[in-house]
């Protein structure tokens, strides 16, 4: 089969590089990486460069799972049945290894929470987790992502970045500039072709305002902007930016029921 395959490749004029075992382990130990499916697949063959340069940082790994099995009843160790499983694979609309995302609004599994998802009957699913699972969470909250295609999906960081891997170079492409993200965010618009919240606010703190003292929940009210989205707003890297050059400074009036935050610029 393997030589068949080569002879096939070689037919159609494809470009075929051939390599043993210890030639891939030879380039991996010169390269100073770890044993790994991903990393063997750098060093197969001769051509394997002195310096390798990694674009990305992240690995997808996938798995063949399959979609399911024939048999309907479980067994136990000495082959008498243990319990039985639904002849039906759908179950209020998922079937079991959909990528679901759940919002679980209450409870003591609240959160939002990504991954395979295990149908029952009743309507109770558990999501499996990258680490663990969560079990009880009710068919309302899901929401289908990828349906099953009989393979499991993991995305990982990888371990290169160690500082003894010396022949190996991460090109890291986040590091943009300011200037792009900037641009990048304020080219975004709605379907509609009007800005949407955060073009607005970025324009009115970057252009508009002029830095006299105004009340963090005056600026919420202008913008229609929650407390949680505050937040998340207030951490994104191009905002922060701006404050930081326009010098916007945080100051604190009142005591107890009273107290309020302003923002103003020295």
């Amino acid at each position: 089969m393997y030589y068949q395959s080569k002879e096939d490749l070689i037919e159609a004029g494809l470009p075929v590089e051939c390599g043993t075992g210890a030639i891939t382990k030879m380039n991996r130990i010169s390269l100073g990486i770890p044993k790994d499916h991903h990393y063997d697949a750098c060093c197969v063959g001769k051509s394997t460069p002195d310096n390798l340069h990694f674009k990305t940082g992240n690995v997808l790994y996938i798995k063949a799972i399959g979609r399911g099995s024939h048999c309907r009843t479980n067994l136990d160790k000495y082959g008498f049945p243990r319990s039985y499983l639904p002849r039906q694979k759908y179950f209020f609309g998922f079937m079991s290894g959909d990528m679901v995302k759940a919002i679980v609004p209450k409870g003591k599994n609240k959160g939002i929470w990504y991954g395979s998802v295990a149908c029952r009957s009743t309507g109770s699913f558990n999501i499996n987790l990258k680490k663990g699972r969560v079990q009880g969470i009710s068919h309302k909250y899901c929401q289908i992502v990828q349906k099953s295609d009989g393979y499991k999906y993991i995305l990982e960081r990888r371990e290169i970045e160690l500082p003894h891997y010396k022949k190996c170079h991460v090109i890291n492409y986040n590091n943009v500039p300011e200037e792009f993200q900037q641009q990048k965010i304020l080219s975004r618009q709605t379907s509609d072709g009007n800005d949407n919240k955060i073009q607005m606010f970025i324009k009115w703190l970057k252009d508009e305002w002029n830095g006299s003292k105004i009340g963090i929940a005056d600026i919420k009210a202008k913008f229609e902007i929650s407390d949680k989205y505050w937040g998340k707003l207030n951490s994104n890297p191009v905002i922060k930016d701006i404050k930081k050059k326009r010098k916007v400074k945080t100051m604190r009036e009142g005591k107890g029921s009273s107290q309020r935050y302003y923002w103003h610029i020295k």
